[in-house]
């Protein structure tokens, strides 16, 4: 099943166009220690992001194990975007795929990790596709955070 991620903590300028198939944003779905455990993990990324200027806009969600969830992002031809997702200590393994607007997979991170990261650099404008899979989770549901930036040169 894939669900749609809620893009509920916009930070800095907004640096996609539409978010079609998000949900609207809700900040009852996280509880205070995973959302401490993601702003922990993400807080090396927001400072380097701050400390160089650069727009960014983080995404939350919660995925049981073997769970998909996905959001559309406009994305421009020949801009550098970078992605980063982090989970909760009860996660010990996500993949993040960025796919582009013909379905084909333009970058992706399938590591036996908890912080998958990729770069894209679009060939065209249009709606990409990011995905996270939830591969494993000790409890019913884990919490994700992803980060998203388009960096200038």
């Amino acid at each position: 099943m894939v669900r749609a991620l809620r893009w509920i903590v916009p930070l800095g300028l907004c640096v996609f166009g539409g978010l079609a198939g998000a949900q609207e944003p809700s900040s009852g779905d996280l509880n205070e220690d995973q959302i401490r455990q993601l702003e922990q993990k993400l807080s090396e990324y927001v400072q380097i992001a701050e400390a160089n200027d650069i727009a960014y806009e983080i995404t939350t969600g919660l995925l049981s194990a073997g769970e998909a969830g996905a959001t559309e992002i406009t994305l421009e031809k020949g801009q550098i975007y970078q992605f980063a997702a982090v989970c909760d200590e009860a996660c010990s393994d996500i993949d993040m795929t960025v796919r582009g607007p013909d379905g084909v997979d333009v970058q992706w991170d399938r590591f036996a990790d908890a912080a998958p990261a990729v770069e894209v650099v679009p060939k065209e404008d249009g709606a990409f596709i990011l995905e996270v899979v939830m591969k494993e989770c000790a409890n019913d549901r884990c919490a994700l955070a992803v980060m998203g930036a388009r960096v200038e040169e």
